[in-house]
């Protein structure tokens, strides 16, 4: 008499890796990152152009207001400097990063009310970009753990498609973001480490942080 053999499952689809970044000292140990496991798609991509859509479009009306800015008949240094560095970035796309206002120029730097409310708007504008951004992602999220000390994370039982790894840290002063796509096949026990070289800056943030 035959007797029926076990069979198997398939074998469970997992991503892990470490999370690190570049320092002075070198490569250092991203604990407590937030780690984010995002399904990629046409609608992820729309909806980020969207976002950075909407931040260049405000800030070019933001822009607008530069030539009523003036004090004894020239521009005022305090508005044309960052909105300078601002125009540079959406021009370039190159990471620039633009000093916010009240971190660079103390209390006691001249400004005329038109200038403050010029920086006011600005500084808002970049806050609710990066919010924004960041709520697209977190709504895009099929899973979501916070790596521990070592700075390890691990998604298991994932379906098959395709992904990004998105993770976030704040170290001192600084915010730390990484992004990494991937391709995940049935069965696939993948090693996705996030180091320097998967920063992603200011490219998920429409070029601003």
């Amino acid at each position: 008499m035959l007797q029926a053999g076990c069979r198997a499952g398939p074998k469970p689809t997992v991503i892990a890796g470490r999370i690190s970044l570049a320092t002075e000292q070198g490569a250092i140990e991203a604990a407590d990152s937030r780690v984010r496991l995002l399904r990629r798609s046409d609608s992820l991509v729309a909806a980020l152009v969207a976002v950075c859509h909407d931040y260049e479009q405000r800030f070019h009306a933001i822009e607008d207001g530069m030539p009523t800015l003036l004090r004894h008949g020239k521009p005022d240094r305090l508005w044309v400097e960052p909105m300078t560095k601002a125009r540079a970035t959406l021009a370039t796309r190159r990471p620039i990063r633009l000093e916010r206002a009240g971190r660079r120029w103390g209390p006691g730097a001249p400004r005329t009310m038109a200038t403050q409310a010029g920086l006011d708007s600005l500084e808002a504008l970049l806050d609710r970009t990066e919010a924004n951004v960041n709520g697209v992602l977190i709504a895009a999220a099929a899973r979501a753990v916070a790596a521990g000390p070592e700075a390890r994370y691990r998604f298991d039982s994932m379906p098959p498609g395709p992904y990004v790894v998105w993770a976030q840290a704040h170290i001192g002063d600084n915010d730390y973001t990484w992004w990494a796509e991937t391709l995940l096949v049935q069965g696939d026990s993948l090693r996705l480490d996030l180091d320097p070289s998967r920063e992603a800056g200011t490219r998920l943030y429409c070029n601003i942080r």
